[in-house]
């Protein structure tokens, strides 16, 4: 049926990760907010800004290798799903609301991809610039 299709060429446009480096890992972790409920692998915000020279290099080779070879690494995958209750009878589950409580990096992971993809679609004229437009 749509076998034709098959035989063509690649599509001469693909998207690409570009890679990150020490500087663009310092000003993610710099804009870090507060919260009130730590991540699951229990670090501190704050902590994470005093030591945030120091982690920005490994944090980017993990983070450069990761996007090159396609693998999320294992932690950054293990998610703790809790209950926070909302309000009335707190016997009935539509009360409480889920929130997800993943590592602290992932989000960071997840932004630096979205990041990555953005400019890469923007630069090849894929999609517009949702910060331009």
């Amino acid at each position: 049926m749509y076998t034709h299709f098959m035989n063509k060429s690649p599509c001469p446009i693909s998207i690409y990760f570009s890679l990150t480096g020490h500087d663009e890992i310092v000003q993610i972790i710099r804009e870090m907010k507060k919260k009130k409920i730590f991540e699951i692998d229990q670090l501190n915000p704050d902590f994470i800004k005093q030591i945030n020279t120091n982690i920005a290099t490994p944090l980017a080779i993990i983070m450069n290798n990761s996007m090159q070879t396609r693998k999320i690494p294992n932690e950054f995958k293990s998610v703790t799903i809790i209950p926070i209750y909302r309000a009335k009878d707190n016997t009935l589950l539509n009360n409480y609301r889920r929130v997800s409580l993943c590592p602290c990096f992932t989000n960071k992971f997840e932004k630096l991809i979205y990041m990555s993809v953005l400019f890469s679609s923007t630069e090849q004229y894929i999609v517009s610039d949702p910060i331009r437009s």
